[in-house]
């Protein structure tokens, strides 16, 4: 069931442009393949064909396929080049391990999560950070609903505290809450049973979600704050009853320099 919503499970379509690097990967191993003079070993013709025919099968093994390639590649550029994995004594030996360890430094300062804050490491532009500050500046609580690709972000930034309605583990939610998510996605009849049958108090939807727009026209759900990436929404309930009351009188708590007046839900 899980493979009718989610495309890791699929196989890879080449045409797509997000499998250019997959399509390149298989070039640059042919042309390796080719030109070395040495024919690749049983264990390298096992290992290229069990990973190649599980990427072929199931695209979310690319980093299994891409990780065997670029070992038979290794092996065929040394054959054909005369390379050698462990250098020899002299000046070129002196410079490789100088180049590692730049190369080390570069990646320590470059990407490493203490050389950055922590406001650098979430891109606003596809996660809903702003809308969780929001969220938790009023205190807001309650059953969560969200949105699938939000789900990992929000177990991140909620750890301990509050528990998403799915997030991109497709294969753990495989049965009735993937059908239920799908079907509140798709305003599929009965939509709405679902959305009371698990008492949402809150939601944090994508913003450009058929959801949200159908969550905006029911009278019992408000939008708290919106940006171009997210939508807070509250429902009328004892749960976020305080923070209801505090939006109405217009004394909401909004993060810096965030304004509540973008469309909830795309233009």
């Amino acid at each position: 069931e899980t493979t009718r919503y989610v495309n890791e499970f699929l196989s890879p379509n080449f045409s797509h442009a997000n499998m250019t690097v997959p399509l390149l990967l298989i070039v640059g191993l042919a042309i390796c393949l080719a030109v070395s003079p040495k024919a690749p070993d049983l264990f390298e013709v096992l290992l290229l064909a069990f990973c190649t025919a599980s990427f072929l099968r199931w695209q979310r093994m690319i980093a299994l396929f891409g990780t065997a390639s670029l070992w038979v590649m290794a092996q065929a550029l040394q054959s054909r080049f005369g390379w050698h994995p462990v250098p020899g004594a002299g000046r070129s030996a002196y410079v490789m391990k100088l180049s590692i360890v730049i190369l080390a430094l570069v990646m320590a300062v470059a990407g490493l999560p203490w050389t950055r804050p922590e406001t650098a490491l979430i891109h606003q532009q596809a996660y809903p950070e702003v809308a969780v500050r929001a969220a938790k500046l009023n205190g807001v609580r309650g059953r969560l609903l969200n949105t699938y690709h939000f789900g990992g972000y929000l177990i991140w930034r909620y750890y301990g505290q509050r528990v998403v309605f799915i997030d991109g583990r497709a294969d753990v939610y495989t049965g009735p809450v993937l059908r239920d998510y799908m079907t509140l996605c798709l305003g599929r009849p009965g939509w709405r049973t679902v959305l009371h049958r698990y008492g949402f108090d809150w939601a944090i939807l994508d913003r450009d979600d058929d959801l949200c727009e159908r969550l905006r026209l029911l009278p019992d759900w408000h939008v708290l704050y919106a940006d171009s990436v997210a939508v807070l929404f509250v429902r009328d309930g004892p749960a976020n009853k305080h923070v209801l009351t505090r939006w109405r009188k217009g004394a909401l708590r909004l993060p810096p320099q965030t304004p509540l007046g973008a469309p909830p839900c795309g233009d």
